[in-house]
């Protein structure tokens, strides 16, 4: 028994872990997509104003934080969820939220770098720290 746990502890704890991790670094996004599709950190954006500007369109617009998590970033995209998108901008805020009561937050200055006629065809997501996890937690932002 004790030539067992010792054989165990040697080698097979340390095979385990590294495919443990080596599986959160291949699959990160994806698990951090289904933990924000079950538990969204963040919802999609509401209340949303467009308004033309130079280069791009600046989008204005509330949206309730659910989860106490830390924002990394927010990611516009072009395209399809489903694969053959291009990331347009990373981190297009321009101002921090402002806070309006509990959980809400508003922002007035995100900017997108598209015309207001393609924004049909943009989607976002918002990417957060939780806690322990190695990953980060993408929740639906914008559709």
């Amino acid at each position: 028994m004790r030539f067992v746990l010792t054989a165990f502890a040697g080698w097979v704890l340390p095979i385990v872990l590294s495919v443990c991790l080596v599986s959160i670094r291949l699959f990160g996004d994806q698990i951090g997509e289904v933990e924000g599709g079950l538990m969204p950190v963040v919802s999609q954006i509401e209340d949303v104003t467009i308004v033309s500007a130079d280069g791009g369109i600046v989008i204005s617009g509330n949206a309730t934080k659910m989860r106490d998590c830390d924002w990394r970033k927010t990611v516009f995209s072009l395209g399809d969820r489903s694969g053959g998108n291009i990331i347009l901008t990373e981190t297009p805020h321009k101002d921090k939220p402002t806070v309006n009561g509990p959980g809400v937050l508003h922002w007035d200055n995100i900017f997108v770098p598209i015309s207001h006629e393609r924004m049909g065809a943009v989607f976002a997501d918002a990417y957060h720290q939780c806690g322990w996890r190695p990953w980060l937690t993408i929740s639906r932002f914008y559709n």
